[in-house]
């Protein structure tokens, strides 16, 4: 019942496993942050409104703290890692952490994160969908944030890619280890504030799944994937000023405002990721990476390297 006809665990089982150990770490740890800061204040006894309060410190005071969302992303990173080896004793290579030219594809994967982020909001800006309203030089808060939101896109491909993608290498399907992960990475941002299944979210979000997903099958690792998801996060929410899968962030250089346009073609308050120009930066970027993209050296993660995966 827990193995397929090769002996391998099954996919279905692993991945359940590794997202419900990757969630409840993210959110015992930030709940556990929020609850000291009421109890520091003395609002955690005998609190008639202990849950509201506990929500409004969550929302307002630890989910915009970049230190504890570094954290909690590490901690959710460290999590995937040790399920996987815990769950197939293999190396981390096997899960796309390659060694040969990591760092360069990590940077490719930002400054294709660039181009794309920027192809979906300078359009915005220039037909006055979005307006400015300020520039602000960097600060503390912003130079904070950079880590966090590079914690933010390794945890998040470690999850979704890198355990999810491998462990679905036992179904012999490439379309199965592409499409499987792009639906759990759009469903589980749904829960997301801002979020509205009348927009374009949702399919935003599994388009942006199954782009990173060939990102990662064609380079044959996660740095760029990691990358790209790094960077698009952070100019989205600490450049141009807009929010982040629901998400906002007051650190951002630009001040920016999109009262009075339409929520299909700024994302409204989820942010650019529930807009339609999205949709086409996506299926091009997907489309680059299936056509365009070559490799210089051979892929050190293939979905057909490494079967049968069984413990090692």
């Amino acid at each position: 019942m827990f193995k397929n006809k090769y002996g391998e665990l099954r996919s279905g089982i692993s991945i359940a496993i590794a997202m419900v150990l990757y969630f409840v770490v993210f959110s015992v740890f930030l709940s556990v942050i929020a609850s000291s800061l009421l109890a520091g204040r003395g609002e955690l006894v005998n609190s008639e409104a202990l849950n509201e309060n506990l929500t409004l410190v969550f929302e307002n005071e630890v989910k915009t703290n970049p230190l504890y969302i570094l954290f909690a992303e590490a901690l959710s990173l460290a999590t995937v890692l040790a399920t996987f080896k815990l769950t197939y004793k293999r190396p981390f290579t096997q899960m796309g952490f390659a060694k040969r030219q990591w760092f360069g594809k990590f940077v490719y994967g930002c400054v294709f994160g660039v181009i794309a982020i920027s192809a979906v909001c300078v359009p915005m800006f220039l037909t006055g969908a979005v307006t400015i309203t300020s520039i602000d030089f960097p600060n503390g808060l912003f130079l904070a944030w950079i880590p966090a939101y590079i914690s933010i896109g390794f945890a998040e491909e470690a999850l979704f890619r890198g355990y999810c993608m491998t462990a679905l290498k036992t179904t012999r399907s490439k379309y199965a280890v592409i499409i499987i992960p792009s639906v759990f990475f759009a469903v589980l941002h749904a829960s997301n504030s801002g979020f509205d299944f009348a927009s374009f979210a949702l399919l935003n979000l599994f388009l942006s799944g199954v782009m990173f997903g060939l990102m990662f099958l064609k380079s044959g690792s996660i740095w760029i994937p990691a990358g790209f998801h790094a960077i698009w996060n952070m100019f989205t929410g600490i450049v141009y000023g807009m929010s982040v899968s629901g998400s906002f962030n007051s650190a951002s250089i630009i001040k920016s405002d999109m009262t009075g346009s339409s929520p299909l073609i700024t994302g409204g308050d989820f942010g650019p990721e529930a807009s339609v120009t999205v949709i086409a930066v996506a299926i091009l970027s997907s489309a680059f990476m299936l056509f365009a993209y070559k490799p210089k050296t051979p892929a050190e993660w293939t979905v057909d390297s490494d079967l049968p995966f069984i413990k090692g």
